[in-house]
């Protein structure tokens, strides 16, 4: 694990301040929320007497202080390991979803899209009645709404909701709220209880509700012939 110092203070034995990051042989994701690393953090202070954390600062480190080389030790090892399981949990608790066939068994459907320059548009609906305009992504890796269309289909985020960092296209790392949507639907084909993130991505686009990301389209094979203006669907 790399540190940085934070300063120093003698207070009896010699007391260093570090500055843990995602820097170690087994690294935690960049990407990590601050609040996930800050309580995982806090347990292990509490379980290592002669650790005190400070914080986490600006480039998502968390810092403490140790009084001795092996509290160091102990107390990055147990950040480091607690913080991956937590983020393991935290990323099986976002529903895949599941792939539904068309009401004739038809697992293939072919719908059209709007291409302009390099962006696709496609229209999809939401629990079986809401059309959506979205934005196709293959770059992303979640779909997310923007927050006004989440309040039209009456899916805000609750408070508790679970947030977990999502990469865009252009790489990019946000970190979102979740929700579930019952279905959303592509052509004749669906996808039901599926998680998706709610953010103010395209506040230029409000034509746009959101974007289609990887974990709706990773459900099928994909095909977009942008001559024909086409999304050619087939279910794995």
């Amino acid at each position: 694990m790399s540190s940085a110092s934070r300063g120093t203070a003698v207070l009896g034995p010699l007391l260093v301040t570090f500055a843990l990051g995602a820097c170690s042989s087994a690294p935690l994701p960049q990407s990590t929320p601050r609040d996930l690393l800050l309580q995982t953090a806090r347990q292990c202070e509490f379980e290592n007497s002669g650790v005190h954390v400070w914080g986490i600062n600006q480039r998502g480190q968390v810092e403490f202080s140790s009084r001795t080389l092996e509290e160091r030790r102990r107390f990055t090892a147990c950040v480091n390991e607690r913080a991956r399981e937590r983020i393991e949990r935290a990323k099986a608790a976002l529903a895949p979803g599941r792939s539904v066939p068309a009401a004739d068994g038809s697992r293939q459907a072919s719908i059209p899209i709007v291409v302009t320059g390099n962006l696709i548009r496609v229209e999809l609906i939401a629990n079986g009645s809401e059309p959506l305009t979205l934005l196709l992504d293959t770059g992303a890796s979640r779909t997310i709404l923007r927050s006004a269309t989440a309040t039209r289909l009456g899916v805000d985020p609750p408070p508790n909701a679970p947030r977990w960092p999502t990469t865009l296209a252009d790489g990019r790392v946000i970190v979102v709220p979740y929700t579930r949507l019952r279905s959303l639907g592509l052509g004749s084909l669906a996808v039901e209880d599926i998680d998706v993130g709610v953010y103010d991505l395209l506040p230029g686009a409000p034509a746009l509700d959101g974007i289609l990301g990887g974990e709706i389209l990773g459900h099928f094979r994909v095909t977009i012939d942008r001559q024909r203006e086409r999304l050619e669907l087939e279910i794995k």
